[in-house]
């Protein structure tokens, strides 16, 4: 060792001990921990990394992610490792905390039941069509024009025969599907009034008689709610929880409550009274006629409305059903009537409003438009068009009508050829998958799992549409020109869109319509569709938008 020399020893020894002992700890404290991300809303099959940021006294900052500890304020709804990763179990919302020390952090989380929440339907009647809605990832039915009925379950009064239903609902949800079901108050046991549900009430109806149908209802929704009480036998636990009351009201007007809409509000509130009784969070859609040359019927259904107000019926659903009418040879809008679907979606929530109910709740529970061979580019664009814009003005689910094309309409254009699927006892005789198959596959890919709620519109003018999606906290863009309208377009033109405001480098741009001509030229699914990367420039990345829409992935 070294020695110092020329330094008196007590001047070394004070020296000494003051580098030890003087001032104590001098590193920064932890001040505040942040976890990022804030507020995310992701959906159950996913999970979320959390990360956390402590800041000191001396405004440094370090990752606290793995040495922090973190919680879940509710592990029936999401749990987290040591390392800030998030795993849901079930819908609803928790608070993710980071702690350190005695300094702690915390962010919300929200978990989304996608299937339940998803737009994606079908107005369809399986069970021989599972496997397309596993393919197409879809999770919801409408169970037919008819759904069921009174007289098939009470056959002896009082006496409740579920076992014929019991099988096929329980099909159902074992293979994943949900269901919005009609219902018709059919039972000839009650007399003629009850007959085929044609109640023309041009006479006093016996009130009991209602009360036996309301009584009928209870049961069949205490049966199927999936509450664990009264359940039917299923493996996996059916919970229907929308109904719906007849197929539409047009034909309420036609043929059922003719000049008498108080009786059919009459049975409404029963119907909606009966249901909520056995459960709270059961829905009771009523149809809608909103076609331009239906006023009778609107006012009608206003009328409807009007005897339902102050009954304590909060909480109604309302489906209006639409179609692209317009057939071969004069077919040359290309389907730009999806545009009607904003004004009808208006209309509802104006009548609706205008009687005092909440209007939000909006789904078609039909919709299509025909697909024959020469027309199937011209449907797989309208399939994503009419989704999409419909979604956007805030309708929560879209029927389409059906996955294969119906045989029973005598080859009507409209309605026997919306199906995604050929089907070979049409007068065509082609059994193939459409290109609109192909394209409400791909819209389900890559959307399904949004935040609906949160869908922006970013551009609606000059034929040109544009609409931000946020999934599991990265967002989708999907674009379209609505090229028809312009009498001058020549085929391979192009529009340009700009988006702006994305936070990355490049996108994944992916046209919605498969290439070729039918589903006959898609022989791999994965390379069917056209795919780019473009990059991004100040924020901002240009299309040029031709024929078809297209969905546009930000790349991490």
């Amino acid at each position: 060792m070294k020695i110092l020399s020329g330094l008196p020893v007590a001047v070394l020894l004070a020296a000494m001990l003051g580098s030890c002992s003087g001032g104590g700890d001098s590193s920064p404290a932890l001040v505040s921990i942040s976890v990022a991300p804030v507020n995310p809303n992701i959906t159950l099959g996913t999970t979320q990394q959390f990360s956390a940021t402590g800041t000191y006294s001396d405004n440094s900052t370090k990752d606290l992610t793995t040495s922090a500890t973190w919680t879940s304020s509710d592990t029936a709804i999401a749990t987290v490792d040591s390392a800030g990763l998030v795993t849901p179990v079930a819908a609803g919302s928790t608070t993710i905390t980071a702690v350190s020390g005695s300094v702690s952090g915390i962010a919300s989380l929200t978990i989304r039941d996608a299937a339940l929440e998803s737009p994606f339907g079908f107005l369809d009647v399986p069970p021989d069509k599972f496997t397309y809605y596993s393919d197409l990832n879809t999770h919801w039915l409408r169970g037919g024009q008819e759904g069921f009925d009174w007289g098939g379950v009470e056959k002896v009064q009082g006496v409740y025969d579920f076992s014929s239903r019991d099988g096929g609902l329980c099909n159902l949800y074992t293979n994943g599907q949900n269901l919005i079901y009609a219902i018709r108050p059919i039972n000839a046991l009650y007399g003629t009034y009850w007959v085929e549900g044609k109640l023309d009430f041009t006479d006093e109806y016996p009130d009991n008689h209602v009360a036996d149908y309301g009584n009928f209802i209870k049961a069949w929704v205490e049966r199927y709610d999936g509450d664990g009480v009264n359940d039917a036998p299923c493996s996996t636990p059916i919970r229907i929880k929308n109904y719906q009351f007849v197929h539409e009201l047009g034909d309420v007007t036609h043929d059922y409550w003719r000049n008498h809409p108080d009786q059919y509000a009459e049975i409404f509130e029963t119907i909606y009274s009966s249901m909520k009784a056995a459960c709270s969070d059961c829905v009771l859609y009523m149809p809608v006629p909103i076609l331009e040359d239906m006023i009778p019927e609107q006012n009608y259904f206003a009328t409807v409305l009007g005897y339902l107000q102050g009954k304590g019926i909060t909480d109604i659903g309302f489906d209006y059903h639409t179609w692209s009418m317009t057939n071969p040879p004069s077919y040359v809008t290309k389907g730009e009537d999806y545009v009607r679907n904003g004004d009808y979606i208006a209309k509802i929530k104006s009548i609706v409003g205008r009687a005092g109910f909440n209007g939000s709740n909006i789904i078609s529970a039909e919709s299509g438009m025909a697909g024959t061979l020469d027309m199937e580019r011209d449907q797989a664009g309208y399939v994503v068009r009419m989704y999409l814009y419909s979604l956007s003005k805030g309708q929560k689910k879209v029927f389409w009508t059906t996955t294969s094309e119906y045989s029973h309409y005598a080859d009507n254009v409209i309605f026997a050829h919306t199906g995604l699927i050929h089907n070979p006892l049409n007068a065509d005789g082609l059994s193939h998958k459409k290109l609109a198959y192909y394209a409400y596959k791909k819209m389900a890919e890559l959307i399904e799992g949004s935040d609906w709620g949160g869908m922006q519109t970013i551009q609606e003018s000059n034929d040109v549409k544009v609409f931000k999606l946020m999934k599991n906290g990265r967002p989708v863009y999907v674009a379209w020109w609505d090229y028809y309208d312009n009498p001058l377009y020549i085929p391979g033109s192009t529009k340009q869109a700009i988006i702006y405001g994305i936070t990355g480098s490049a996108v994944k741009l992916t046209e919605a319509v498969p290439l070729g001509n039918s589903g006959l030229d898609v022989a791999d699914y994965t390379t069917a569709f056209h795919t780019e990367e473009l990059a991004v420039s100040n924020g901002s990345v240009t299309l040029r938008l031709g024929e078809n829409p297209v969905f546009v992935e930000v790349l991490q």
